[in-house]
């Protein structure tokens, strides 16, 4: 219903799928996670700025905390994540640390939850491809963390190509610059509200190049915007 709508009833549109993604109108999880992405859709699909939606809709630059214990690849994966939409990561390198095993996502709320949905669904997702290959395997000594690092720059080179992507995007128009200069603005806003510096460098220790190579095919595979549930399509109908 989006094809050939006046920008301002796009504008709308993304408008009631944010508000719809808040905690204070809807207390269903499901349902604002599927309206945090298509709004975030919508926006790129349209070349939507954000600079055009109302402050008060994004939220203020915050941090999100997230659990997800100390592989590097998992950390590595959020960090690509946040990349895209406009937020900075990091996480405490010191293991006496309370919060070691935890990575902090920081920028406006709606970003940092639409950064944790797609994170959450990315490391679940190469966890299963893992349990699968395991599975399927008649080896004996087949590495996990290879697989997993693998996987991990499987999902950097597809953000590389959206990156890329982007930036051809908005040599096309001001309004298309505008997002770009969007995202990289939220990203610096993010980065100097950071009250911790200290970052673990990314995973580099394959073991086994057959897991790695097919653990980075895995990776490439994977949609950095998850489908919506048919459970959530009516998200798509506002």
């Amino acid at each position: 219903m989006i094809e050939g709508m006046p920008k301002d009833k796009i504008v709308s549109t993304i408008r009631a799928l944010l508000a719809r993604a808040s905690k204070e109108q809807n207390s269903n999880e499901h349902e604002r996670n599927a309206a945090l992405r298509h709004a975030h859709r919508l926006m790129e699909e349209h070349a939507i700025s954000m600079l055009e939606v109302s402050q008060d809709e994004m939220g203020s630059i915050d941090r999100e905390q997230m659990n997800i214990g100390i592989s590097n690849w998992k950390r590595s994966v959020v960090g690509l994540i946040a990349s895209l939409y406009g937020c900075a990561v990091c996480w405490p390198t010191n293991e006496k640390s309370k919060n070691f095993g935890d990575v902090f996502i920081y920028g406006r709320d709606n970003n940092r939850a639409t950064v944790q949905v797609i994170s959450e669904f990315v490391i679940e997702s190469i966890e299963k491809e893992w349990e699968g290959y395991k599975s399927r395997s008649t080896r004996n000594d087949l590495d996990e963390n290879s697989f997993c690092i693998g996987a991990l720059y499987g999902v950097r080179d597809t953000v590389i190509s959206l990156r890329k992507a982007r930036a051809d995007f908005a040599y096309e128009g001001s309004t298309a610059l505008a997002v770009l200069d969007q995202y990289e603005s939220w990203g610096l806003e993010a980065k100097e509200a950071m009250n911790v510096n200290q970052f673990a460098a990314p995973p580099t220790e394959v073991k086994d190049l057959r897991e790695a190579m097919f653990g980075r095919s895995v990776g490439k595979k994977l949609r950095l915007e998850p489908h919506l549930e048919a459970s959530t399509s009516k998200a798509d109908e506002v």
